[in-house]
């Protein structure tokens, strides 16, 4: 449905229009291997393709690391413009990035007054809060919903889909 209805767009919306890409993305991370590696009883008998991983979102600590939130902003033709991290997302702190980034990223891509100011984002129910809402408005922006895990349309979204290829 999403891909029949915005086929018309050409390219240029995709990669001029559009100003950035913008979602969470979560990896685990161990702290200090060496020093979980020496602790008694830290060896742990994991079965073949189990260990490290780039996860999807989720927020708990695990044996010997913890996962990493970060919400990420990629720009075409810049690559990545913004790489904040968080610890929970809500409709609160999403309303917070809004007001302190947009700003700076719509400067960055050269959006200027009188140009349209669009950025892609998935239907993340805390990104489209009222109060992310209300924040958008402020901005002046125009948020282009996409349907959720879209690595066709969403180019942060190749991330985890890529490393996942990778592992198999």
């Amino acid at each position: 449905m999403f891909a029949r209805s915005n086929s018309k767009k050409g390219i240029e919306y995709w990669t001029r229009d559009i100003a950035f890409y913008l979602d969470g993305v979560s990896f685990f991370y161990k702290g200090n291997p060496l020093s979980d590696v020496v602790k008694p009883k830290s060896r742990i008998w994991r079965k073949r393709q189990e260990g490290l991983q780039i996860t999807t979102k989720g927020s708990k600590d695990l044996a010997g690391g913890r996962r990493l939130h970060l919400i990420v902003a990629i720009a075409y033709g810049r690559g990545v413009i913004c790489a904040e991290p968080y610890e929970r997302m809500s409709g609160e702190y999403f309303a917070r990035f809004i007001r302190q980034n947009f700003p700076i990223l719509f400067e960055i891509t050269g959006k200027n007054e009188g140009e349209p100011k669009l950025f892609v984002m998935d239907n993340d129910p805390s990104q489209t809060s009222a109060k992310a809402k209300c924040a958008l408005s402020h901005a002046k922006c125009k948020m282009v919903q996409i349907p959720a895990r879209s690595p066709d349309l969403n180019p942060i979204e190749n991330v985890s889909y890529c490393s996942k290829a990778a592992r198999s």
